[in-house]
């Protein structure tokens, strides 16, 4: 009996961490097993995860600045003329970005209609992969100019740093958080590839190693923000029916009866 009782409760521990470290949970599969399809995703859960890429205007403007100073700090070093043509890029697109999120402010929760919620969630998609784009362009730019500029150490930084940057701001929509990725780093990786430069092939490896872990390290916090979603849903709904009868509680009423006579007035 005592030897049951050890075995069952390490089989029991085993099956705690399984459930820990296993990659097989609901929100995972749901969430990024297709990148490009919303249509199992229910309402609320899609609304969540745009609203994660449209928090707070204050990151938009550091990320668009980084890259202006970045942008800045190679032409002082190369002086090259094609760098200000892409920092007045950066900029449009960069504006274009903070208009939608400032547009989908200040539209009223409830006038945001699933079909809205996707259109702003597209556009914001191509101008953050524009964004990007451009972003990698400079870099691998920088790669093609002579080495004794000595701007290559500036722009493989430049292209790690936002490649990881990504991550924090746009794991909520893993297509955006993908077309991100892959514009900033793409142009870089070609450049290594196809150009004759020193140990290019070895860089290229690691960074298409970089690229793949963060895409990974991005399935895993969209699995993470679905399942806190899941949790504060069903953390709302206890706090509002009554678990005995399944009939709202007091709690419910009195916030209907709020929304009520605000609507009233």
């Amino acid at each position: 009996r005592r030897f049951r009782s050890k075995f069952r409760a390490r089989a029991g521990t085993y099956g705690r961490l399984r459930a820990v470290f296993s990659w097989k949970t609901r929100p995972l599969q749901t969430s990024s097993r297709h990148f490009f399809n919303d249509a199992h995703i229910d309402d609320d859960l899609l609304r969540h995860f745009v609203e994660s890429l449209f928090t707070a205007l204050s990151s938009l403007y550091a990320s668009m600045a980084m890259g202006l100073l970045t942008t800045l700090c190679i032409w002082l070093i190369t002086h090259d003329p094609v760098l200000p043509v892409l920092a007045a890029l950066h900029i449009v697109v960069g504006l274009g970005r903070i208009s939608v999120v400032a547009r989908y402010k200040n539209v009223s929760p409830q006038q945001r209609t699933r079909t809205e919620i996707l259109a702003y969630d597209r556009v914001f998609l191509v101008l953050s992969g524009v964004y990007a784009l451009l972003i990698g362009i400079m870099c691998a730019r920088v790669l093609l100019l002579p080495a004794e500029r000595g701007a290559e150490s500036l722009a493989m930084g430049a292209t790690v740093g936002f490649t990881i940057a990504f991550i924090t701001r746009s794991s909520g929509r893993l297509r955006t958080l993908l077309a991100q990725i892959l514009g900033v780093s793409g142009p870089v990786l070609f450049v290594y590839l196809a150009f004759p430069l020193d140990n290019g092939v070895i860089i290229a490896v690691a960074l298409a190693g970089l690229v793949v872990a963060t895409i990974i390290m991005g399935v895993v916090a969209n699995s993470r923000i679905a399942e806190l979603h899941h949790a504060n849903a069903q953390s709302r709904r206890i706090a509002r029916l009554d678990m005995l009868t399944g009939l709202d509680n007091r709690f419910s009423f009195s916030e209907r009866l709020d929304l009520a006579l605000r609507a009233a007035q």
